[in-house]
């Protein structure tokens, strides 16, 4: 008896020698950057707390009990605004983004502040003084753009541009807001460079901001002329919105050149393949993809439209969207899916197609299109709120998939907490006044401080699918605060998320606001 219990007591001691070398090794090898404080769940709403402490930290978990309201949720959404800005205000200032989880700044190809730029006007529309204040006096004193970068001119008007329109809209212009206007003429400068010209019928899509130089001319034949179609076909609503300010003639002929060389060169069907060739203005290739940056070509028409009434505008939009119906569209189980085609139709859709139905009930809106594409935008806004509560996180996948059975299986599981289907979900509710697009908005609002919300901000996710401790990217992006979370405020407020809106306003890709005047 006395060898056995000496002998057990051996065996135990080598075996618990052993799962303590297993762990410690399980934690070197885990980097703990890129995991969540701690595995969350969230309680039932009978029982959830309007917070929980977390350590240091302070998660909210907000139910339905602690913020049934519209107002109570729009205050929920102003306080995710406050919490994303103030850490980026304390780790990142003047950087083109935060990196959360290692509490310091980053920069992309801009370098010019990229994040205070997109969430001007959030601050701004949420009355949030104090920090728009500071926001300005930053854009005052040290904007400048950047002397050491090449970047894409689509980023330039988009982001840059857009935000600085934005700003010059939403102030009083005879209170020494001048330069709002100013920077954006100088970006509008800018850009105008980089349009056609005697050896190129298309925009280049790159230029040097320490030169004030566009890309360098291709060569016959050379690769550097097939450039993606997305690239050129998203920055006329900017360039349009900019002229129609300053009235300045040229600029707007500069937009409307480059836009009918498009026309002119889009297949029949209106439908525009992925890949053009920027000298001849030839489209190649066989692959239809609305779901990738392509949907800035199509939206922008409708928006064109808006703010122009040229038939031109309506008429091109129209034929696309009849073609994407008739090409793109499937029905796979009771799910409408918005798929790509090359030879044969694939049933992907993104995140960035889930911003789909944003523009076909903009356009119903509008009087521009009839009932089916009301009824369509419906349709594929379901497929994504089921592709995005199905996940653990609560977070939309970047690519998911619709087999013919209906099941659904996750292609790019990451999560940027980009703002598309959130716009989508805004423009149905002022559309249609149907509380679910209401609700399935604050489902996604949870499922964001649930899965992407830090003690310095809020990041990105690697896999909307995890379970337990959760992959983070460790970056949060300057459109957050600018695009994700402002579409959430305007969706639960009472006096700015109103029908008028869509009357008043018109949103470029990243979400910025263009004034229908």
């Amino acid at each position: 008896m006395f060898l056995w219990a000496k002998l057990r007591r051996k065996v135990i001691f080598q075996l618990g020698s052993v799962l303590s070398i297993s762990l410690f090794l399980i934690t070197i090898k885990t980097p703990v950057s890129h995991f969540s404080e701690r595995p969350i769940t969230s309680p039932p709403e009978s029982q959830a707390p309007c917070r929980v402490e977390l350590d240091t930290c302070v998660v909210h978990f907000y139910s339905t009990h602690c913020a049934g309201t519209p107002e109570a949720r729009a205050t929920a959404v102003k306080e995710a605004v406050q919490h994303a800005w103030s850490s980026y205000q304390n780790h990142a200032w003047g950087c083109d983004f935060l990196k959360p989880l290692s509490k310091i700044g980053g920069n992309g190809s801009l370098r010019m502040g990229e994040s205070i730029l997109e969430a001007m006007a959030t601050l701004r529309l949420m009355g949030l003084g104090d920090e728009f204040r500071k926001a300005d006096q930053w854009l005052k004193k040290h904007y400048q753009i950047s002397k050491s970068s090449t970047v894409k001119t689509k980023t330039l008007t988009t982001s840059v541009l857009a935000s600085l329109l934005e700003l010059h809209y939403l102030t009083d212009t005879n209170n020494g807001t001048q330069h709002y206007l100013s920077r954006a003429s100088e970006i509008g400068s800018i850009v105008r460079e980089c349009y056609p010209n005697p050896a190129h019928l298309l925009p280049m899509t790159l230029i040097d901001l320490d030169k004030r130089q566009c890309g360098q001319p291709c060569r016959r034949g050379a690769e550097s002329c097939l450039i993606s179609s997305a690239d050129i076909t998203s920055s006329h609503l900017e360039l349009l919105a900019l002229a129609r300010i300053t009235g300045e003639e040229g600029l707007l002929k500069t937009a409307q050149s480059a836009a009918n060389m498009i026309a002119q060169s889009a297949p029949q069907d209106g439908l525009l393949p992925g890949i053009i060739n920027r000298r001849t203005a030839t489209f190649q290739g066989f692959e239809i993809d609305i779901n990738g940056g392509g949907l800035g070509y199509y939206s922008g028409l409708l928006k064109q439209w808006i703010l122009t009434r040229q038939d031109s505008f309506k008429h091109r939009y129209l034929l696309s969207v009849h073609s994407m119906a008739r090409r793109l569209i499937s029905e796979q189980e009771g799910l409408t899916v918005l798929g790509r085609s090359s030879r044969d139709l694939v049933p992907e859709m993104s995140v960035q197609g889930c911003g789909v139905s944003a523009m076909l009930a903009l356009g119903y809106h509008h009087g521009v299109a009839p009932s089916w594409h009301l009824n369509l935008a419906e349709r594929l806004a379901k497929t994504c709120y089921l592709a995005t509560v199905s996940q653990p996180t609560g977070l939309t996948p970047a690519v998911f998939r619709i087999e013919s059975n209906g099941e659904m299986s996750v292609e790019d599981s990451r999560s940027e907490l980009r703002p598309d289907f959130l716009e989508s979900l805004l423009v149905l509710w002022l559309v249609t006044e149907k509380q679910v697009y209401r609700d399935w908005g604050w489902e996604l609002f949870r499922g964001i401080e649930r899965s992407a919300r830090t003690c310095s901000g809020y990041t990105g996710v690697l896999d909307v699918r995890g379970r337990g401790a959760i992959l983070r990217t460790d970056k949060m992006e300057s459109w957050f605060v600018g695009g994700t979370l402002k579409f959430l405020w305007l969706l639960f407020n009472e006096e700015a998320g109103n029908s008028k809106l869509l009357n008043q306003w018109v949103v470029n890709e990243r979400g910025h606001m263009i004034r229908v005047e």
